[in-house]
């Protein structure tokens, strides 16, 4: 941190919300997707199918971590057994996850942003 601050693990300490986030955002990224591709579903619909993810296979990955690969690949598994039913191609099951890792940096960027002006 700048400022003369520091908080010793904060990065520790802020990992749950950021993952919360990432459930958050991978749900919404899938929403958006059906919602262009059958508009015939209602909210509810879509929340019994985002609802049968199995998120304990979904994890933010950034493409410096090692497991990167691995986080990827059962990520884009996860979200094309739950939209099987549209046959959902690897490309755009990767560009679902990519979006949410995206949206959650420019959360969590904004956060810190608005953390660190509040302790100053």
């Amino acid at each position: 941190m700048y400022g003369g601050q520091s908080l010793a693990g904060f990065d520790y300490v802020m990992a749950e919300g950021v993952r919360k986030s990432f459930k958050k955002a991978i749900q919404e990224q899938i929403r958006q997707w059906l919602y262009f591709v059958d508009k015939g579903y209602g909210k509810e619909e879509m929340n019994d199918i985002v609802s049968r993810m199995d998120f304990d296979k979904i994890h933010y990955s950034d493409n410096t971590c090692k497991t990167y690969e691995i986080d990827l690949g059962n990520a884009v598994e996860q979200i094309r057994i739950v939209l099987e039913p549209w046959d959902i191609s690897v490309e755009e099951a990767t560009k679902i996850y990519l979006l949410a890792k995206n949206s959650v940096v420019e959360e969590t960027h904004q956060a810190m942003e608005a953390f660190l002006f509040n302790m100053n």
